[in-house]
């Protein structure tokens, strides 16, 4: 609950803080802070609650505490600092952006699109890792350690692809790298399914995080866009779509245990199917100002 209210207030600032049309490339390069915590995290827990044979939970309250002091710190320093008011519908007139405007948010459907885009989107993100400890067992590895070590590759990936990406939205339109990110991204996890037996299926499965990367960020850049002054409440809307995380992971875990979890990531190509028409049209959907 607190990350999604964070993100309701940081994505529309970022949207709105200089050029509509750059508004991917800054929504890419924050998300790409965020990547550096989800790449050190794993190696960390592997190294210090996990080292050794067995894992040690009395490690575990320490940087848990660490963590929740750091939280409390950033609280006091945001409620002391004085943020400035940003008017979206006048900074859209600012750089001649003149959408014929709607009384509600509620009226434009590429919002709501964009929501059930993050929604499968997270099917897609949080789907890699559940799945991996799976595919390890596949190959006879039942091993905690090894698995959260490797993960570490596949949020490292992300990290490196939205850096990447941001400076290819430099010279590329979003709706470009995202449907490219998204074909690459689906790529990686079908040919992982012909190398189940092996590690390069592995490698193949963590490549695929280089591709995810992105398509947080241009999901959002997506379905904020032409707003104006309902842009926050927009970000509110799509912000929703994480519950993606709670539902269709379970599901993820049902389909594992009656079919194994080759079919269970089979499920994925759904969400990728549905980003790919979001990106192409359903972004465009009840748009008059169409770019």
């Amino acid at each position: 609950m607190g990350v999604v209210m964070l993100q309701n207030v940081a994505n529309p600032y970022v949207m709105v803080l200089g050029r509509p049309e750059k508004g991917a490339f800054r929504m890419t390069l924050s998300q790409a802070l965020n990547s550096v915590a989800t790449t050190v995290a794993p190696i960390f827990i592997t190294s210090v609650i996990l080292a050794g044979e067995t894992p040690a939970p009395e490690l575990v309250p320490a940087p848990f505490m660490g963590l929740g002091i750091f939280t409390l710190l950033i609280c006091l320093i945001l409620v002391f600092m004085k943020l400035p008011k940003i008017d979206e519908g006048a900074q859209s007139k600012e750089y001649n952006q003149h959408p014929a405007e709607k009384s509600s948010v509620f009226a434009y459907p590429h919002v709501w699109l964009g929501a059930v885009a993050i929604f499968m989107y997270m099917g897609v993100e949080i789907g890699v890792p559940s799945m991996l400890p799976y595919r390890f067992q596949k190959l006879g590895i039942d091993s905690s350690d090894i698995v959260t070590s490797y993960l570490a590759f596949y949020w490292g990936g992300m990290m490196v692809g939205r850096f990447v990406g941001a400076g290819i939205l430099t010279k590329f339109k979003p709706r470009v790298l995202l449907s490219s990110c998204v074909s690459l991204g689906a790529l990686c996890i079908l040919l992982s399914l012909f190398f189940a037996d092996s590690m390069f299926g592995i490698w193949l499965m963590l490549a695929a995080g280089l591709f995810h990367s992105v398509m947080w960020p241009l999901i959002f850049n997506l379905g904020l866009m032409h707003l104006g002054r309902h842009t926050k409440a927009a970000s509110g809307i799509i912000n929703t779509g994480v519950i993606g995380a709670a539902v269709l992971m379970p599901i993820m875990g049902a389909v594992v245990d009656f079919t194994g979890v080759i079919i269970a990531m089979c499920v994925m190509f759904v969400y990728y199917a549905y980003i790919f028409w979001f990106c192409n049209w359903g972004s465009n959907i009840g748009l008059s100002d169409r770019k």
